[in-house]
């Protein structure tokens, strides 16, 4: 009588192999993947905290509209644009028919911030001066 071997064939080995090979491969290019997406979201938040902290000295007239800090430079732009024509944006819930008070393009203060150290820029579109300066003076007739 013949005795019956319980193994593995080489080609069943093998077959394991090369399956063990394609999942440790695949899990190397994910760990890559993670640490490169894990750089990138660095550089980007490194880049948006310091356009914040320049948003912020910018308005409150602390720093000039232009200028350098570090490996951070910025500058800044007034903007603006017709929408639609005149009457964009005007609503009127009177029935007198006084169409409202808004008049004039719209009107914005664009921040553009860039990296030296990695090139990458951010831009913060910021109300205009102008409306700030109403906002503190209608504030002050309130008091």
């Amino acid at each position: 009588m013949r005795s019956k071997r319980r193994a593995f064939t080489l080609i069943e080995v093998m077959v394991a192999v090369v399956i063990l090979a394609f999942t440790a491969t695949a899990a190397i290019k994910l760990v890559m993947m993670a640490q490169n997406c894990l750089e990138d979201v660095k550089l980007e938040r490194r880049l948006l905290d310091a356009a914040r902290a320049i948003q912020v000295e910018v308005r409150c007239g602390k720093l000039d509209k232009s200028g350098t800090s570090g490996d951070f430079s910025w500058e800044t732009a007034d903007k603006q644009r017709e929408v639609m024509g005149e009457d964009f944006g005007k609503l009127n819930f009177d029935a007198s028919g006084d169409k409202g008070t808004q008049t004039g393009p719209l009107s914005w203060k664009e921040l553009t911030v860039k990296d030296a150290a990695d090139g990458k820029q951010i831009v913060l579109l910021l109300p205009p001066e102008q409306e700030k300066n109403q906002q503190n003076n209608t504030s002050g007739d309130l008091n």
